[in-house]
């Protein structure tokens, strides 16, 4: 049950409005009213809606003014109404509760705004419960999600992840984090380096001895990178795996030429491994495809 007092120096209309429109049911009660007028007057006319009726008058002495103050906080009051009422306690409430006062323009209006009141107050509440509670930090999926500007599924992560432990792979790391990269070598001076011998023309250097910077020259094929192949599972089969196997196999050419050969290797396999997977989760969602719908349909 919420609980409003309601202030009032005149006729009461609002007042009344209120005390039969809610003191019938059980989510708002107005529990007490205070008059600087007609204080008897008030009390025979709601009586039988057992409501408190208060006088409080500028001629109420500062120990009845405090007593009505410790009646109005131990009744838990959630909203103070003010039907045209201007009198002694009116800068209290206003000091101590400001973000729990309503003006009633008229007793037609007066039922709307007090449940718009209401409203409010417990928007305020809720505002300042989440506020004390911390954000839920990302996950590793829901930042790549969010980098590649796709929907998150976190079943479906899930199911990756289980996969990607079960294979053995490493997963890719979170976007942003650092990382130690190997600087790209410069193109070796041949002025300053007559070791590399005379290029002919038009072609290619043919490196003799030392490579790039201080790195020996490495014989071994670059690994296959399977660009195309991300690519093509990426647009038919499965669109996080393949984009997964696109960033794996985009790492095999600057490892390689980086010098880190083995690096290179394991970005090779990791992105046939994700190719895989986007492959046969677009098999099986093409396969499970035609039964629904066709359960679906029937």
């Amino acid at each position: 049950m919420r609980k409003i007092a309601v202030f009032t120096s005149g006729g009461a209309e609002s007042t009344e409005r209120l005390i039969t429109l809610f003191n019938e049911g059980n989510r708002i009660r107005i529990d007490a009213v205070v008059t600087d007028g007609d204080a008897g007057a008030l009390k025979e006319r709601f009586g039988q809606f057992d409501v408190e009726v208060i006088g409080v008058t500028p001629e109420s002495s500062p120990d009845e003014l405090a007593e009505v103050r410790s009646m109005l906080t131990s009744r838990d009051i959630e909203l103070y109404a003010f039907e045209d009422y201007d009198g002694v306690l009116a800068e209290w409430i206003n000091e101590h509760y400001p973000e729990r006062v309503v003006s009633l323009t008229s007793a037609d209006q007066a039922p709307r705004e007090v449940v718009a009141a209401l409203a409010a107050i417990d928007k305020s509440v809720e505002q300042e419960r989440n506020a004390d509670v911390p954000p839920i930090p990302k996950t590793v999926d829901e930042e790549w999600a969010e980098t590649l500007q796709i929907d998150f599924d976190s079943k479906r992560a899930e199911e990756a992840a289980a996969r990607v432990a079960a294979s053995g792979a490493t997963p890719p790391p979170i976007p942003g984090q650092s990382q130690q990269v190997p600087p790209i070598p410069s193109a070796p001076s041949f002025a300053q380096n007559p070791q590399y011998g005379q290029q002919p023309l038009g072609g290619a250097p043919q490196y003799q001895g030392q490579g790039y910077g201080n790195r020996p020259v490495n014989n071994e094929p670059m690994p296959p990178t399977y660009l195309v192949w991300s690519v093509i599972m990426t647009v038919l089969c499965c669109l996080v795996p393949g984009v997964v196997a696109i960033i794996f196999s985009s790492q095999v050419s600057t490892k390689y030429y980086a010098g880190d050969i083995e690096g290179a290797k394991r970005a090779s396999r990791r992105a046939e491994i994700w190719i895989i997977v986007s492959f046969v989760l677009g098999v099986l969602s093409a396969t499970l495809y035609v039964p629904i719908m066709m359960v679906s349909g029937s």
